[in-house]
């Protein structure tokens, strides 16, 4: 029973005294509008696997009703673990801000190196922080959210399930070329064979952020084979 409180007021009750550490972030009016919280054996790993990063927030898919940002790292056996949660009551930058303020925090006060790379989805306001926040860490997009991008989005262009399907093909083997120049003369090719619609949408949203997700620049960035957030 929550005895009238609101469940992630009941959350933070319930981590207090134990071995998560958290930080709280509240309005004017005392209401708590996030939450971070960060387990001590999560920190023991990152003191040892602190290279990668994934940034993955999902949204309002809880029983708290509020967008929940993932914090993901990754071991040298490459198994992912959870280092830290943040409720967030918006997907603004303030919020963004304060989110990646207080995993700065989890870095500087263990004394632990930051990380080399850090992947993310397409969230403007959450690439806004972590630029602000880490800006010495080498941002990548997760390629899979990408292709759902391309499935909900450019795929509406497309109209056609048979083409659709012939595209994320051309796409999934597009983004793994090597050159640079390739890359660009296939993306061209590419804008061109679905139709004008479609590529005005492929060169207006993913061709100016293509060296954060296409193989022909990431494969000198140290990701170690990690493209994904999911």
């Amino acid at each position: 029973m929550l005895q009238g409180i609101s469940p992630i007021i009941h959350l933070n009750e319930i981590l207090a005294g134990t071995d998560f550490t958290t930080l709280t972030k509240v309005d004017e009016s005392g209401e708590l509008k996030g939450l971070f919280f960060c387990h001590s054996l999560s920190v023991k790993l990152l003191h040892q696997y602190h290279s990668i990063l994934f940034l993955d927030c999902t949204y309002k898919t809880n029983k708290y009703r509020m967008p929940l940002l993932h914090i993901i790292g990754v071991t040298g056996a490459n198994k992912s673990f959870s280092l830290a949660f943040c409720f967030l009551a918006k997907e603004t930058q303030d919020y963004y801000d304060w989110a990646l303020e207080s995993l700065l925090t989890v870095f500087t006060s263990n004394k632990i190196p930051l990380p080399a790379v850090v992947l993310t989805d397409r969230e403007e306001a959450l690439i806004s922080s972590l630029q602000s926040n880490f800006p010495n860490s080498t941002h990548m997009l997760c390629t899979w959210h990408i292709q759902k991008n391309l499935v909900s989005n450019g795929a509406k262009h497309i109209k056609n399930k048979a083409k659709e399907f012939k595209m994320l093909q051309h796409w999934s083997n597009l983004i793994k070329m090597t050159s640079p120049g390739d890359f660009r003369s296939s993306f061209s090719q590419f804008c061109a064979k679905y139709g004008k619609a479609f590529g005005d949408y492929m060169i207006e949203t993913w061709l100016p952020v293509c060296e954060k997700y296409a193989n022909a620049w990431t494969k000198d960035i140290p990701h170690f084979n990690h493209w994904t957030t999911s």
